[in-house]
């Protein structure tokens, strides 16, 4: 957890926003705050807590949402019994934290009459409260632990939740959607104030949406950022791919670790020889040079107060510095509290030029650069692909965001300010229009019969109603999909693995035409193998089927079934396991060839003898290409070729023969002797 209570307004690091507190003892009105929930999620399964500290004094507080009243922390509120892990009990040595959350069902109204708060935070948990811990309001141990990600024994491990940061005081409200460490949920923030005007800020699309959007917009190392169980998009260094090996819960060397270390190496090259200039509308004209690593710049024109300044990094930033904007890019190397402050206003302007791409190494000594243009952000590589994603076209309002940590350089991120506010509203899934979860067939056309269904082109419509799986995750590592459905990547393109009893999926078809039809299903397994059966419209038209062993979880083989009745028009095939232990790759229909039992009978398909003893011959069909054998399982045993093909090695019993010919496809029944 983390035991220092502090905000997390990530513009509170830059110059302009020190007025705040300025005023912190000024009191404020309340406004209706109010939390709207446009989610799947059920209001009884969102758990609610706002915590931050009063205008007086600075103590801490939290808010009874049920009265609106602020309520010192204290260590006596913490009543409920959390999780343990590596046998962490908290801070209180018991295993106890803090009764602060509220159901947004048992909210009167879903609204509370907010006071002047700051450096507050709203926690949203979905489908569980977290685990905070209250030392007290003042005094030498206050404030709360927060849930940390760096710590493999916190109590909220594995739980998801959203925020929402704030202050509101008597020069107005401050407030953002922050994905400066992560996305966990689509937001919205909604500001009105008292001429009607209204600000808007978060998410355009559903949650299941933005994991799918993200996947397309990002390159390969930054794809692992999604956790496809949940949805969550986490900052690039907060993941295992980026490890420094610095975090507990992360304590191996990722592979792209130092993913940022040639352009930081570059530009620290260049400018130990030569000025990097620069120039920022509301700040000025700055110039540095890079001296044993330490980069420091000089206020050379611009607003008076400036002029003459200087700012500092006391070294070259690695990869997680750059993206984080901690370390080296957030320190007063200067001690004096005044001088310190152009140190960290130096640091958020190279930190942003950093994430973006806009340091131009290649332009000429001399060129005074311009960052301020937004249109050339993320334009190349290595930049920050997870916050170029929040500030791409239609994925959130204004294309804004709290992208990382400096984000509000150049005015890209989103936070609303407004010094007359009236009203509040949080939007728990964003502005999308809540939609239902409707089946649908993949890609928008059902599949058709006769015809091969890939398997992994399984209805949408998510869990439940396109599919069902026993996991929360896709196993199988495919990008293909973004659900919990076990897609993995072959060399011919995708299967299903990892298949559990009880899985299914939907496809939506539409037959050509009423028939009795073979459905052929491609199928690996590379021990026993499992059972499968086939429904149609929640009708059963094929019996628990053994798949066999076909030697490999990638070694392919046929498992056929005749006989499967299917009326014309539009249906639901769903494919059923009975039990674990094989790999499902496509299915195939098509129809049955009516049989003749005459060789002499014209366009009539016969095999002879029959009962076989050592051969069969077949008539009836022009141009054979190829006779496969099936067992009366369906399983495909060989494949016969020649005038007379052979039967000697099979064993007595009943069989299919499978006649490919120029003339169709024909299955007759067989007996060996």
């Amino acid at each position: 957890m983390n035991y220092i209570a502090k905000p997390v307004l990530t513009l509170l690091k830059y110059l302009s926003l020190a007025l705040i507190f300025a005023y912190q003892g000024l009191s404020a009105q309340t406004i209706p705050f109010e939390i709207e929930n446009n989610s799947t999620i059920d209001d009884s399964e969102l758990y609610i807590a706002i915590v931050g500290k009063d205008l007086t004094q600075g103590a801490h507080v939290w808010v009874n949402l049920t009265t609106g009243a602020h309520v010192p922390m204290d260590p006596i509120y913490n009543t409920i019994k959390g999780p343990e892990y590596g046998g962490n009990k908290g801070p209180g040595a018991n295993g106890m934290y803090a009764d602060c959350f509220f159901k947004l069902s048992d909210i009167p109204n879903k609204t509370v009459a907010l006071a002047g708060i700051q450096g507050c935070r709203l926690f949203i948990g979905i489908k569980s409260q977290l685990y905070l811990y209250f030392f007290g309001s003042t005094g030498a141990q206050q404030g709360y632990a927060a849930p940390s990600h760096s710590n493999p024994t916190d109590p909220n491990t594995g739980l998801n939740y959203e925020i929402i940061e704030l202050t509101y005081n008597n020069i107005g409200f401050w407030g953002n959607t922050s994905r400066v460490d992560s996305y966990n949920y689509a937001m919205g923030l909604e500001l009105t104030n008292t001429s009607g005007g209204i600000i808007k800020t978060g998410e355009l699309h559903p949650h299941d949406k933005i994991g799918q959007l993200y996947l397309q917009s990002v390159p390969d190392e930054f794809k692992k950022c999604l956790d496809t169980a949940t949805g969550q998009i986490h900052q690039p260094t907060k993941t295992k791919e980026f490890s420094d090996g610095s975090v507990g819960t992360m304590p191996d060397l990722g592979p792209h670790r130092d993913y940022m270390q040639p352009y930081i190496d570059e530009i620290w090259s260049k400018y130990a020889n030569e000025d990097l200039t620069f120039v920022h509308p509301e700040i000025g004209t700055w110039s540095g040079r890079v001296v044993n690593d330490k980069f420091t710049f000089t206020c050379i024109a611009g607003p008076a107060g400036f002029i003459g300044k200087q700012g500092h990094i006391s070294g070259k930033p690695n990869t997680q510095e750059a993206f984080e904007g901690k370390g080296v890019l957030d320190e007063r190397v200067d001690v004096n509290q005044e001088n310190g402050r152009y140190d960290l206003m130096m640091q958020a302007q190279i930190c942003a030029a950093l994430t973006r791409h806009v340091i131009d190494v290649n332009a000429p000594s001399g060129t005074v650069q311009n960052w301020s243009d937004p249109s050339k952000y993320y334009l190349q590589s290595p930049c920050n692909h997870y916050a170029k994603f929040w500030h791409q076209q239609g994925i959130r309002v204004n294309q804004l965001a709290y992208g990382f940590a400096y984000d509000d350089v150049n005015e890209q991120s989103s936070t609303m300010h407004s010094p007359d506010p009236a009203k509040l509203k949080v939007i728990f899934g964003g502005y999308a229009p809540l939609i239902p979860a409707v089946q649908s067939p993949f890609g928008g056309t059902p599949h058709p019969i006769p015809g091969t269904i890939e398997a992994e082109k399984y209805d949408e419509g998510g869990a439940g109603l396109a599919f069902s799986d026993v996991s929360n995750n896709n196993e199988g590592n495919s990008t293909y999909r973004n659900d919990a459905v076990d897609i993995e990547t072959n060399t011919g393109g995708h299967n299903i693995g990892y298949i559990a009893a009880g899985e299914w999926l939907d496809y939506t078809v539409n037959v050509e035409a009423t028939a009795n039809y073979t459905a052929t299903f491609t199928i690996a397994a590379e021990n026993a193998g499992g059972n499968f059966q086939l429904f149609v419209d929640d009708v059963e038209v094929m019996s628990s089927t053994a798949t066999g062993s076909t030697g490999g979880w990638q070694t392919w083989n046929n498992v056929l079934k005749t006989g499967i009745p299917l009326t014309s028009g539009q249906h639901i095939i769903t494919f059923k396991a009975v039990s674990a232990g094989f790999n499902f790759d496509k299915m195939t229909f098509s129809k049955d060839i009516v049989l003749g039992t005459s060789a002499t009978t014209a366009n009539k398909v016969r095999v002879y003898p029959n009962p076989a003893n050592d051969y069969i011959q077949v008539t009836g069909a022009n141009n054979i290409t190829a006779v496969n054998i099936y067992n009366v399982q369906g399983q495909f045993v060989k494949q016969v070729q020649g005038n007379n093909y052979s039967v000697a090695d099979l064993t007595s019993g009943a069989y299919y023969a499978v006649v490919i010919s120029t003339s169709g496809r024909a299955v007759v029944q067989f007996f060996k002797q």
